[in-house]
């Protein structure tokens, strides 16, 4: 394979990386019109999140020991939930568009360990990118098809509908968790 042919994979991966849902859903569409293999975009766009994911986690553990001895570090019901259930949180950062940063402050801060922030996120990373290049290169096209629309067109209305969606939820995500005491961890890992 010539490095022309992997050029858009390894886009794929650094967009995934840093926050990439737009390229993702994009690159997905692509698959739909033939333009790039299933597998390729759907491996580049896992392995991407999880670099992404696993950065943040690190980052954030090399600067908690220091956060962990402050007074105002949250209290909240949210930081309790990610306590009782760190496989759980651990594995829902990668479902949680806009909050990432966050929801892997919290885990860092409920000492989720490393190893089971890792598997957890890996195997997220990969159900999401399936889910997501499922949707929107197959089931969107295929249901859309059934309704008479041709398959390229279908697969731009099902890319654009995911980034709507995307776009919707963030903003309502972020106030749920402003609420919670999120925004406090955010602060609290961020700032020295």
């Amino acid at each position: 394979m010539t490095v022309a042919a992997t050029a858009p994979y390894f886009g794929v991966l650094v967009a995934a990386a840093v926050e990439g849902e737009v390229v993702f859903v994009g690159a997905s569409a692509l698959v739909a019109f033939g333009c790039l293999h299933p597998l390729g975009v759907m491996l580049s766009g896992a392995l991407g999140a999880a670099i992404g994911d696993q950065f943040m986690f690190f980052a954030a553990r090399a600067g908690v020991s220091r956060w962990l001895s402050r007074s105002d570090r949250p209290r909240s019901g949210l930081l309790a939930w990610v306590q009782g259930h760190q496989l759980m949180a651990a594995f829902a950062v990668r479902f949680a568009p806009g909050l990432r940063l966050t929801l892997t402050a919290l885990c860092v801060a409920a000492g989720v360990s490393p190893r089971r922030f890792c598997i957890a996120n890996g195997v997220s990373s990969l159900l999401w990118a399936a889910v997501v290049m499922g949707a929107v290169a197959y089931g969107g096209p295929w249901l859309l098809g059934e309704a008479g629309l041709g398959p390229r067109f279908s697969a731009v209305v099902v890319a654009v509908s995911a980034l709507a969606v995307l776009a919707t939820l963030t903003p309502w995500l972020r106030r749920v968790l402003e609420q919670t005491g999120g925004a406090a961890a955010r602060k609290a890992v961020v700032e020295p």
